[in-house]
């Protein structure tokens, strides 16, 4: 950065740029060995074949995910119409008394 201003000048932008890049380092990862995961594949898959398989099942389940997300937020929203009914009801029945 110091060397590019120095050469050319830098704007606000072009800071901001280089500053909010995502730097090699920052980059985490998870690894498996081979042997972690073989045992749950038929022995003809090849690694990409088990990649993708793995890869299909987290995109599965993020799905189901979602859709139980989805349906619980729906009950909820049931239930709280249901909450709202009642403490009109009850309401009405205070009054007449």
């Amino acid at each position: 950065m110091k060397k590019i201003s120095q050469e050319q000048g830098l704007t606000l932008e072009e800071i901001k740029s280089i500053l909010c890049e995502v730097k090699k380092g920052d980059i985490t990862r998870v690894t498996f060995k081979n042997e972690q995961l073989r045992r749950f594949f038929p022995r003809n898959y090849t690694n990409d074949q088990i990649k993708q398989a793995i890869l299909d099942l987290l995109q599965n389940r993020s799905k189901q995910g979602k859709q139980e997300l989805s349906q619980q937020k729906q009950e909820l929203s049931q239930q709280k119409q249901e909450i709202e009914y009642l403490r009109r009801e009850l309401e009405k029945a205070l009054q007449k008394k």
